[in-house]
């Protein structure tokens, strides 16, 4: 259901994937966190948590497509002045997928093989007749000309084709026809490559318009955390009010026991308000979603999922429970230098009614962890290393363990994965998955 990858030294990245006959599911996220990484500001670390979180959502097809069915597209795209807008769109996202996919996949002589499917992917130019049709189909020719070519630079690189000269003599053809159709591949300096691989991105989410979700943000906890907000204040000023009310029964107005039981009263009462309305905030978004989304399909109005999100830092008793969940799969050592978690807990609801059974749905995130990464100090130590033919100077980065947890939970089945961060002000150095005690 869930995968977690690197993306780069400072992005972790999760991909969700929900089958067709999929109606809810959840996970959540623990980062467990040493104490330089702590922050206890909870409003505010929540607000950057956030900000740092980018997530795109999108569908495509549950399985991945074979050479049949690529065929089968082909074969329906001829007749596609015939077909209805949504139509055409659709099965060409499917084609053009199934080529990048396959162009991405296939290696040496299968690679070739694949020359045939391309011939009458290329062939469809000659019936298109409707200038909106013919834009389209442009711009996935010019998709699956430049991948395939660089399919084949990779084989060629690879040496795993039997035939080599086949492979250039291929990729010549490929060349010549790009030339023909003005489709670059390829350019003499950065800027030019830039521009290139930013066209081709564009005509990547044109082609995919049918995968495409508008995420719409229904609501949010911002009312409820005013309102505790509000409640804290009341609190805190019961207590100074209080504590004047009786100072001055007892002493009388304009003593000096009342001036100073208002000017201490005042200073708890900032206090109070203030942990008190951290208190109640992280005690609200551990119970209630903080976020509420509707997923609505890009050329269809209806909606077909909601998805709920909240962000808290465990405290006090929930935290406890969090350790001690660890305690099994992890030294004492290890646990004694986690000193703060975040909670990230996601939900799903989906109704298929909106959604045609052969489309999946797909949720990507990638948190951003370069900010809390760059409180760590920056330790590092030169050491000697020998070479076969030399000594060289090797400096090394003291690493700093952060523990990920992730709790899916999908038709009543929960699954815990655990995983260790290795990690120092430089980014993330590798992630590695611990085997968890049963138990």
């Amino acid at each position: 259901m869930i995968s977690l990858s690197i993306v780069d030294r400072y992005h972790l990245q999760l991909q969700v994937e929900l089958p067709q006959q999929t109606r809810r599911a959840e996970w959540k996220l623990h980062l467990l966190l040493p104490q330089v990484m702590v922050n206890d500001s909870g409003s505010s670390v929540s607000q950057r948590f956030y900000r740092n979180l980018l997530q795109s959502q999108r569908l495509q097809p549950s399985n991945s497509p074979t050479t049949s069915d690529l065929k089968a597209s082909c074969r329906q795209l001829r007749r596609g002045d015939e077909l209805s807008s949504s139509e055409f769109r659709l099965t060409l996202a499917n084609l053009t997928n199934g080529l990048l996919q396959h162009c991405d996949q296939l290696e040496g002589d299968d690679l070739l093989a694949l020359r045939a499917l391309l011939f009458q992917f290329l062939r469809l130019q000659y019936r298109l007749k409707r200038a909106k049709t013919k834009k389209l189909y442009k711009l996935a020719r010019q998709l699956v000309i430049f991948n395939y070519h660089q399919a084949l630079l990779r084989e060629r690189q690879s040496g795993r084709c039997s035939d080599v000269q086949k492979v250039r003599r291929f990729q010549k053809v490929v060349e010549r026809y790009a030339k023909h159709t003005t489709i670059k591949l390829g350019h003499s300096d950065d800027a030019g490559r830039e521009r290139m691989i930013e066209k081709l991105n564009l005509c990547k989410r044109i082609i995919d318009r049918p995968y495409l979700i508008e995420r719409r943000l229904q609501s949010d906890a911002k009312m409820a955390e005013q309102l505790i907000f509000g409640f804290a204040a009341a609190l805190a000023m019961a207590f100074a009010t209080g504590i004047a009310f009786a100072t001055q029964r007892a002493f009388g107005n304009f003593t000096t026991p009342f001036f100073f039981s208002l000017v201490f009263s005042y200073i708890f009462k900032d206090r109070i308000k203030e942990l008190g309305r951290n208190y109640l905030v992280q005690k609200y978004y551990a119970r209630f979603f903080q976020h509420h989304y509707h997923l609505h399909q890009v050329d269809a109005k209806t909606q077909f999922a909601d998805i709920k999100e909240t962000f808290y830092q465990p405290k006090g008793k929930q935290f406890t429970q969090l350790l001690s969940r660890l305690k099994r799969s992890l030294a004492s050592g290890e646990t004694s230098r986690i000193d703060g978690a975040w909670v990230y807990h996601r939900q799903y609801y989906c109704r298929r009614n909106g959604l045609k059974p052969t489309k999946k749905f797909c949720d990507d995130l990638t948190l951003n962890l370069s900010q809390p990464l760059r409180l760590l100090p920056s330790m590092i130590q030169t050491i000697w290393q020998q070479e076969p033919s030399q000594l060289r100077k090797v400096d090394v980065h003291q690493v700093t363990p952060i523990y990920l947890m992730l709790e899916t939970k999908n038709k009543d089945k929960i699954e815990h994965k655990l995983y260790r961060l290795h990690a120092s002000r430089k980014g993330i150095h590798r992630i590695k998955q611990i085997e968890l005690a049963s138990n």
